[in-house]
């Protein structure tokens, strides 16, 4: 049963991310992308000795989508 409840999950993952895909690029080629407020939150381990930053955009809609950058790629500035 646990194996089950896992490829499901997986399945639906997978599937959920895929229509997400499909809306961003169909969005791009229609000139609309996404669009919204840029904001970092940076979470500080100063006790370990290391920080983590996680970066959002909100969009005007409300919808609030966790923005992950290829590695080598510079961040806008929050707010942008």
């Amino acid at each position: 049963m646990g194996l089950l409840r896992s490829k499901f999950f997986l399945f639906v993952s997978v599937f959920c991310l895929a229509c997400f895909f499909v809306v961003v690029m169909a969005q791009s080629r229609l000139g609309g992308g996404v669009s919204g407020h840029f904001g970092a939150v940076v979470a500080d381990y100063f006790d370990e000795g290391w920080a983590e930053t996680h970066y959002f955009l909100t969009t005007g809609r409300g919808q609030e989508y966790e923005v992950v950058f290829a590695p080598g790629v510079v961040a806008p500035e929050p707010g942008a």
